[in-house]
């Protein structure tokens, strides 16, 4: 018995990690490729629908108790996984969809607790093709071998390291399917054959362009196969990278009023959903109005917090400005901004250039080796500001949680929304604030984000984070009260 776990997660509705669509693409490649093999007798498959971590795990956990009553021998489990990743304390953590910060443990599948349950299946060969930031797991040899009888573990990058992808896939993942689509000339593929063309793929000028470089954990016969080549793997492989486009026969004068209908009715849903002045001011309105609205929380209430609500043009004076304006440079150039640069000169490490074949690129996978690189300065754009090109009355929100005492600092939600014609990217930021001399207050550098919404969701988007936004800051006060509360003797009666 074959089994396969499938992973994609693309945080849409998170408001702490960025949305990664091309999970989702990830996955389903993934999976039409497990289902064209024809080998794999058992196959489940986590996506979106799958809201919490806890769900997630349930069902995992589900799908082994039932796969260990058949009581049959397993000869492989096949997992994949594509999303966000983090290593902490010598834990991977596979984030999920409910993924909260200061919550990594329940908002999260946790690696050590999936693989017990992959060692119930007690499989003679585990797969595991993880496509994840820090994924590099340094499993040991003669620890996994009791545990795992044969394994193949193929990760997408370095623990210290990021994985990349663009708006289509993942890097790693592409490369998978890139290595089926090398081998569909022989008669079966295997796992190694694989991962060579990975390992390939991630070295030299590939390897300064993506920043990430897989990491390779295999014990058994290096033989092992992962499938026969068929037709039905030659048609999935073949659409992914030339996807059917469906023609229209224009033979027939009546077919040609259909398309011209067709053409209209596509016209009007586009126009239906056009974003033109109007729209956007009443947009910005609406969402003004309903953020004024909101009232503090309970909790901070009774502990002599309060919520202060602006709305502003940009300035400078922003937290973290320059931050910002690096931001909407590389990522909102879509919404009708306009940048402006400094040209400065900075040291930067560049790749020399060299010969022939440069086997110092190798010596990163044994050891660190700075001699095919040198220190040179070149002139740079900085982003320095931006201007955003509307007539609304405001271009973000600001929502402050106040102390009512000095050795709490403030907490603030900034709000940006960026329209264009038909989407909005909301650009978000959690700023804290902390002493930076006597009774001087000053942000802490912080990253900024962003999410595409629709028009008709962006409402209820906006709530979600300042609700989000309120629990977690008053979970971290609360914290902190705790904590000084564990110093303090309790007086003694006289």
């Amino acid at each position: 018995m074959r089994i396969a776990i499938l992973m994609g997660i693309t945080y849409q509705n998170n408001s702490i990690l960025d949305p990664l669509p091309a999970c989702k693409n990830d996955l389903d490649i993934v999976e039409k490729i497990i289902d064209a093999t024809s080998l794999y007798d058992e196959k489940l498959v986590l996506n979106d629908n799958y809201s919490t971590a806890y769900a997630a795990m349930e069902k995992i956990t589900e799908f082994v108790d039932n796969i260990e009553k058949k009581s049959t021998s397993v000869d492989e489990v096949f997992v994949y996984y594509s999303g966000h990743g983090g290593f902490s304390e010598n834990e991977f953590y596979y984030a999920w969809n409910d993924y909260a910060s200061g919550k990594l443990n329940t908002t999260s599948l946790i690696n050590s607790q999936f693989d017990d349950l992959l060692r119930r299946l007690k499989a003679k060969l585990t797969v595991k093709f993880i496509d994840a930031c820090q994924s590099g797991l340094p499993y040991i040899k003669d620890i996994v071998k009791p545990t795992f009888q044969d394994c193949f573990f193929c990760f997408s990058c370095r623990r210290n390291q990021s994985s990349g992808c663009d708006k289509n896939n993942s890097y790693f993942t592409l490369a998978i399917v890139e290595s089926i689509k090398k081998c569909l000339t022989n008669k079966q593929i295997r796992y190694r054959d694989i991962q060579n063309y990975i390992a390939d793929e991630f070295i030299s000028e590939t390897e300064d362009s993506k920043g990430q470089k897989p990491y390779f954990c295999c014990q058994g016969k290096n033989t092992d196969v992962f499938c026969e080549v068929s037709d039905k793997l030659r048609d999935v492989i073949e659409e992914f990278f030339n996807p059917v486009v469906a023609e229209t026969n224009h033979d027939e004068a009546i077919e040609e009023k259909t398309s011209a209908t067709n053409y209209l009715d596509i016209i009007g849903q586009m126009d239906s959903l056009f974003l033109g002045k109007k729209e956007i001011s009443d947009l910005s309105n609406n969402i003004f109005k309903e953020v004024s609205s909101i009232d503090l929380i309970d909790e901070l209430k009774e502990i002599q917090f309060n919520a202060q609500i602006t709305a502003d043009k940009i300035n400078n004076k922003l937290p973290c400005f320059s931050n910002l304006c690096s931001f909407v440079a590389s990522n909102c150039t879509d919404y009708f901004i306009e940048v402006t640069y400094n040209r400065e000169m900075r040291t930067v490490k560049r790749k020399k250039k060299t010969f022939g074949f440069d086997f110092s690129s190798l010596l990163g996978i044994y050891g660190k080796d700075d001699s095919s690189y040198e220190w040179v300065e070149e002139p740079v754009s900085i982003p320095q500001s931006f201007y955003i090109r509307n007539d609304l009355s405001y271009d973000y929100i600001s929502f402050k949680i106040q102390s009512g005492c000095k050795s709490i600092t403030n907490k603030e939600l900034i709000l940006i929304p960026f329209y264009n014609n038909t989407t909005v990217y909301l650009v978000f930021a959690q700023i804290d604030y902390k002493y930076i001399g006597i009774e001087e207050i000053g942000p802490i550098l912080t990253t900024w984000k962003g999410t595409k919404c629709s028009p008709t969701d962006l409402i209820n988007v906006i709530k979600q984070m300042i609700n989000d936004f309120q629990q977690n800051t008053y979970k971290n006060i609360k914290d902190f009260l705790d904590s000084e509360l564990s110093h303090i003797e309790p007086s003694k009666e006289a």
